[in-house]
């Protein structure tokens, strides 16, 4: 197992002819806190997207806990908690709503525990 938490060798994003992310090497050892810091427009985001496997890459390569990020493989954002950028939600939807459009596109099961949740919140009516 790597002993980095998260890996990227000559990782590249083009949006068209906008360069995102041009050939970004990083390491960041497991257990390490890392600040990923930057102006606006220097792919901080890209990078982070790419590291869940929510967009894919250009080119080049990125590994998260040890092992090679895919973007149709759900399994790295069910093992990591991130936000990118602002939370959103689709605000016409019910707040019962959201969480099932989430939870599907997260991959959970149609029968995971909601309404204990919306109760904790105060958002079961």
């Amino acid at each position: 197992m790597s002993t980095y938490a998260i890996e990227t060798c000559a990782l590249h994003k083009r949006y068209g002819h906008r360069q995102a992310v041009a050939g970004l090497d990083l390491r960041v050892p497991t257990g390490c806190i890392y600040g990923f810091l930057g102006p606006n427009g220097a792919g901080k985001s890209t990078t982070i997207r790419m590291l869940l496997g929510l967009i894919k890459p250009t080119s080049g390569s990125c590994a998260l806990l040890g092992r090679a990020v895919r973007w149709d493989d759900t399994r790295s954002r069910r093992e990591v908690g991130a936000l990118v950028e602002g939370p959103a939600f689709v605000d016409y939807l019910s707040a019962r709503q959201n969480l099932l459009m989430l939870g599907r596109l997260s991959g959970l099961p149609h029968d995971q525990p909601l309404e204990e949740a919306l109760q904790l919140v105060g958002l079961a009516e």
